[in-house]
């Protein structure tokens, strides 16, 4: 696949938004529970990251023509099933996507112990998931 404008701006927020988050990373739980409006930037800025993958992956699906998926989790293992990206980092998109749901719709009951979690223990995926894209977007990249 060559490379592809829309997937670069994606990336490139994607990667702003991650960056914002690793300023973050190593918040007390004390205070991501006491600091509403540094709370809710951080899910924001995760629902945001989150919904640039998700965006990135159903774009390079449909250029591919793959396009036998009906829900967020199952981009990530079909990109993987592809070769675009490890299993081990589709399964990480699929739990992204179960996340993302969580902030969108179940906002109420987002444990701020799970929020800590997804910044020690989950940004690197973003980080992987850009590599990777990026990767796959080179020449050298494509397969016969």
């Amino acid at each position: 696949m060559k490379a592809d404008p829309v997937i670069a701006r994606h990336v490139k927020d994607l990667l702003e938004k991650v960056r914002f988050l690793r300023t973050h990373q190593t918040i007390t739980l004390a205070r991501l529970e006491k600091e509403l409006g540094t709370r809710l930037a951080i899910e924001r800025a995760f629902q945001l990251a989150i919904q640039n993958v998700l965006d990135i992956a159903a774009h390079i699906l449909a250029a591919e023509g793959w396009n036998d998926w009906d829900e967020y989790r199952e981009l990530g293992p079909k990109l993987a099933a592809h070769g675009v990206i490890t299993p081990q980092l589709g399964q990480s998109l699929a739990r992204m996507a179960g996340f993302r749901n969580l902030l969108i719709h179940e906002y109420a009951v987002i444990g701020t112990s799970r929020m800590r979690d997804y910044l020690r223990h989950h940004l690197d995926d973003f980080d992987h998931f850009a590599q990777a894209v990026q990767k796959y977007q080179q020449p050298s990249s494509r397969k016969p």
